[in-house]
C-alpha cells in the first residue's frame, strides 16, 4: 500500500477484486477450474520462509568457497531468530549469518559461506523466528493452484567444477 485514502469498517468480508477473488487459497486437489471463491481461505498472515537468492538454480560455481545468501521473513512479520543452510538436502546443516538486525515485518537478508567440492549440491535453505515457527521441510498440503503460501524449505541445485 502506497497511500491511505479511507477506511471502511464493515461486518462483512471486502467484494473488492483482490480480497474477493486474487487473494484465496485452496486445497491441493483444487484446480482453478473448480474453485468456489466464496469457499476460498483469504491471505491473511505472512508465512515464515527463507529463500535462496545466490546461487541460481542449476547454476555452475567454482569449487571451493562460495557464498551462498537469500532473505527471510518470519510467521506473521516476527523477527528472525536464524536461518539455517545444507549443502547435502538436509543431511547436515550451517548456520547462516543474518547481516543487520532481524526486525519484525522486515525481509532479513543472510549470508554464509560454504565449502563446496566437485560434482552436484543440492543447496537448503530453513528458517526460523523468534517464536520458534519453523519452515516445514515438504509443502505437498500447502500446495495451491495459485502458488500461495508456500514456504517449503526452498532447494537449488548446483554443479560445482
Amino acid at each position: 500500500m502506497k497511500w491511505l485514502h479511507t477506511i471502511t469498517a464493515q461486518a462483512e468480508p471486502s467484494d473488492n477484486f483482490y480480497q474477493a477473488r486474487s487473494y484465496k487459497s485452496f486445497p491441493p486437489d483444487v484446480t482453478a477450474g473448480e474453485a468456489v471463491w466464496e469457499r476460498g481461505t483469504t491471505l491473511e498472515e505472512v508465512a515464515i520462509n527463507s529463500v535462496i537468492c545466490r546461487p541460481l538454480d542449476g547454476e555452475r560455481v567454482s569449487a571451493g568457497s562460495v557464498r551462498i545468501s537469500g532473505y527471510a521473513i518470519g510467521k506473521g512479520g516476527r523477527a528472525i531468530r536464524r536461518v539455517e543452510l545444507s549443502t547435502n538436502a538436509g543431511a547436515t546443516w550451517t548456520t547462516a549469518d543474518l547481516v543487520g538486525k532481524s526486525e519484525p515485518w522486515r525481509w532479513n537478508l543472510w549470508q554464509a559461506r560454504v565449502e563446496l567440492g566437485a560434482g552436484r549440491h543440492a543447496l537448503v535453505a530453513r528458517a526460523t523466528d523468534e517464536d520458534g515457527n519453523a519452515q516445514p521441510e515438504r509443502g505437498d498440503a500447502l500446495w495451491n493452484f495459485k502458488g500461495y503460501m508456500w514456504n517449503a524449505w526452498h532447494r537449488v541445485a548446483v554443479e560445482a567444477s
